[in-house]
Formats: C-alpha cells, sequence, structure tokens
C-alpha cells in the first residue's frame, strides 16, 4: 500500500514538472526551400514565442530545419539537412519527421509547404508520429499550431519524452487513422482535411487527464485509512464478551 502511494506521488510530481515545461514547436521547410518559405518559417518561429511556445534554442539547428543554405563549416546537422531534404509528400514522411522533432526536442513541427502557390502549414504530433487535420495558411497559423502542440503534449504517454537522439525512430508512424480529435493520418490532402481545427476533448475529458494524478492519490489515501479504521475495529470487538439475558420462570 505505502509502495503504491508513492508511486502515485512520483507520478504526481512528474506531471506538475511536465506542465510547467513550456510547450515546444520546431518549424520546419518541406521540398525545396526557397527564400519565401524560410522567411515565412522565421515568421512563425517569432509569433510562436511571443505566444509562449518555445522553439529550439540553437539557431544551426533553426536553420538546418527551415532549409538555410549549408554552413561553410560542419554544424554537426548534416544528417538532419539530408532527413529534411528527403521530405515528400507521402506517408513515409512520417518516419523522419519524428526523428527531427525528437532531435529538436519538440512536443510538435510546423511543417511548411507550398500548396496551389501559397504557403501552407501542417502540425505533426512527434509522440503519436501523426499529422494532425486540418491545413491552414501561414498567415494565422499560430493559433491553430500553439493548440495542437498543446494537445500533442496532452495525449503523449507518460513516459513519453520529447528529447531522443536523432538515430531514434517512431514506430507508431506507419498508419492506422485515430480518432477526429487526436492527430490524423499523414496521407490527407488539402481537399480531405478541414479547414479548421479539430474539435476539442471533452471538458471532463481534459479535466481527468490534468488532475489523474490528485485522483488516484486521494483513492489511495482513502483505501489506507478505512484499512486502519477496520482494523482497529476489528481488534477493539475480538475480547468483548457478549452477555444475552433469557427470562427464567421465575420472571412471571
Amino acid at each position: 500500500m505505502r509502495a503504491a502511494l508513492l508511486a502515485a506521488l512520483l507520478a504526481l510530481g512528474a506531471s506538475e514538472a511536465k506542465a510547467q515545461t513550456p510547450l515546444r514547436v520546431a518549424v520546419v521547410v518541406r521540398g525545396d526551400p526557397a527564400p519565401a518559405l524560410r522567411e515565412a518559417a522565421r515568421e512563425l518561429e517569432t509569433e510562436l514565442q511571443a505566444r509562449g511556445v518555445s522553439v529550439p534554442s540553437d539557431p544551426a539547428l533553426r536553420a538546418a530545419l527551415r532549409g538555410d543554405p549549408d554552413p561553410t563549416e560542419d554544424d554537426g546537422y548534416g544528417r538532419l539537412r539530408q532527413l529534411r531534404r528527403s521530405l515528400g509528400h507521402d506517408d513515409a514522411d512520417a518516419r523522419a519527421l519524428a526523428r527531427l522533432g525528437r532531435v529538436a526536442g519538440a512536443d510538435a513541427l510546423a511543417v511548411l509547404a507550398f500548396e496551389s502557390a501559397a504557403i501552407r502549414v501542417e502540425v505533426f504530433a512527434v509522440e503519436a508520429g501523426a499529422f494532425f487535420q486540418g491545413v491552414r495558411p501561414v498567415d494565422d497559423a499560430a493559433p491553430f499550431v500553439a493548440r495542437a502542440a498543446a494537445r500533442a503534449r496532452a495525449s503523449a504517454p507518460p513516459s513519453a519524452s520529447p528529447t531522443g537522439s536523432e538515430g531514434q525512430s517512431n514506430s507508431r508512424s506507419d498508419g492506422a487513422s485515430p480518432p477526429s480529435d487526436e492527430p490524423g493520418a499523414t496521407g490527407a490532402t488539402a481537399e480531405e482535411t478541414p479547414t479548421e481545427a479539430p474539435p476539442p476533448p471533452r471538458r471532463a475529458r481534459r479535466w481527468f487527464k490534468r488532475n489523474w494524478p490528485y485522483v488516484v492519490g486521494a483513492a489511495l489515501l482513502g483505501g489506507v485509512v478505512a484499512a486502519f479504521v477496520l482494523q482497529r475495529r476489528d481488534g477493539a470487538n475480538d475480547g468483548a464478551a457478549l452477555l444475552r439475558f433469557r427470562p427464567g420462570p421465575d420472571a412471571e
């Protein structure tokens, strides 16, 4: 019982620490990194920071994800540039994007690309290994990206960590179609995806995700108190004599 209570308290501390860590988004340019795309990526990074969302602190890492020209000296991000250049418009992107996101320590990636002569933004949940449904123009993408990043963190398993090494891959990036309020399938086109953000989860569900350690801790504490009370009650009754009085013949 004590071990379960200790585990619940540790989980509560981990949940609070995770909630205190700012959301982290990395901006990635997919396809030919034209100057307009790279400039839009820089502006989106600035807008996200203004909303309290952090971006990778290393300028060289951000430049590699945007597709900026290669530096004259080796900065250690050569493999990341190769991964970014391999991005296309098919399901195989999920594996490469998951690796990029884990190297950047991001909860989500904002993926910019030209589509129908306009710059569009999609959001990729790193731990889920899938895109959220919805494609936005870059001019008003910052609120959508921030909300999707928050949902990506909330839906990640407790043991998941956005940090990792470049050699890690995401084993869940193949496939299946999750519910509409979670990251969607990776192969959707602009016509197949709604222009609005996915509907938010129910209030009770969000409350439970944020407060489940408190619920578990309260249940364990209540069980300990109940067991203590029952044990004391049983101990008190063990030595008590039970007397019964029956009327005899002389009582009439």
